[in-house]
């Protein structure tokens, strides 16, 4: 019965906005690999990173992506990155938000 939902074919369907750009992140951190929970760490390697099926290369190139975001100098960086290089993200999915909000926490200084 998956072929009775609808899916968003129309790219101007899409929000204007996403949670993860108006939610206020938690405390700041210097380096976003302290941003993210142990259990979290997990989550995003299994569930964003593990494009060939190996949690192995997908926990390289997690800690590679992050070591890539470290060097950046901002948000809008960061979301161009990520947007150029998992193009197929669902960005209004819970672990992108976890994510995001997290790598929010490094370029949130207050």
């Amino acid at each position: 019965q998956e072929d009775d939902v609808p899916k968003i074919i129309n790219e101007a369907a899409r929000p204007d906005w996403f949670d993860w750009e108006v939610d206020y992140p938690a405390s700041y951190v210097e380096d976003v690999y302290k941003a993210i929970s142990f259990n979290d760490r997990y989550e995003f390697i299994k569930e964003l990173f593990n494009i060939s099926g190996d949690l192995g290369d997908a926990e390289v190139l997690f800690k590679d992506t992050l070591d890539e975001i470290n060097e950046m100098e901002n948000f809008k960086q960061v979301v161009a990155y990520i947007r150029k290089r998992f193009p197929l993200w669902d960005e209004q999915s819970d672990e992108v938000y976890r994510f995001y909000m997290a790598i929010r926490r490094k370029f949130n200084k207050q």
